[in-house]
């Protein structure tokens, strides 16, 4: 699923949950890539449990084979084809 991005600009895990509940992934592993690292969005979703953030160039299978839910922001999709398709 492709978000147009994730920019908290201060921690709130209940604002990230309340966001994963409306797009209904709240119950599930979610892997979320980010195209910059946002420390205000890192810890806003570390302790939600079954939630994993990553940045785009950092992406590895087991990420993948991991989540049952994958959400990029549309950056994390222009930074991904720069850094896995040159």
């Amino acid at each position: 699923m492709v978000i147009k991005a994730l920019d908290f600009s201060e921690p709130k895990t209940n604002r990230f949950a309340g966001i994963l509940r409306n797009i209904d992934v709240a119950d599930k592993k979610i892997l979320i890539v980010i195209d910059e690292p946002n420390e205000a969005t890192i810890k806003s979703a570390r302790n939600i449990p079954g939630v994993e953030v990553t940045r785009a160039n950092m992406v590895n299978p087991y990420h993948v084979m991991w989540a049952d839910k994958i959400l990029l922001t549309e950056g994390a999709i222009n930074r991904m084809e720069e850094v896995f398709v040159s």
